[in-house]
């Protein structure tokens, strides 16, 4: 059986790690309450941070809901450059904007098609080099 990857999947996808992601750091804080943990949620992204290392120290859903700001960008920046630890993940059917805006910020892309982009907003702060190709 063939799947074939549709803006429309590349949706659910994202919306199902986006409803998840939060439920496992809900259930850590209830195995080890004192675990570090914080969540933000806007414009369709859903960042999960539950300490150093975490597995899920990642958002989802960036552009997943049309054109990302930089607004949002910097909100993204803010809260994981507060915990010092992230890494954005793109789809590649994201909206383009979420590619654009995160090249323009510094972001550096980690992979790339067919499965998207991991994206370092801390390299952007550290004022690592940017790859070839990179935007800004």
């Amino acid at each position: 059986m063939t799947v074939s990857l549709t803006v429309d999947l590349a949706r659910r996808l994202e919306w199902g790690m986006a409803a998840a992601n939060p439920r496992v750091l809900t259930a850590l804080h209830q195995v080890a309450p004192s675990h570090p943990g914080a969540l933000l949620t806007r414009q369709g992204v859903t960042a999960v941070y539950g300490g150093p290392g975490f597995p899920l120290n990642q958002a989802v859903g960036v552009g997943m809901e049309g054109p990302v700001s930089p607004d949002l960008a910097g909100a993204i920046e803010v809260f994981y450059g507060t915990h010092h630890a992230s890494v954005v993940r793109v789809a590649s059917l994201a909206h383009p904007t979420a590619f654009s805006v995160t090249a323009d910020r510094g972001y550096h892309h980690q992979s790339g098609p067919p499965v998207g982009a991991e994206l370092d907003p801390l390299a952007a702060r550290r004022g690592a080099a940017r790859p070839p190709g990179a935007g800004g």
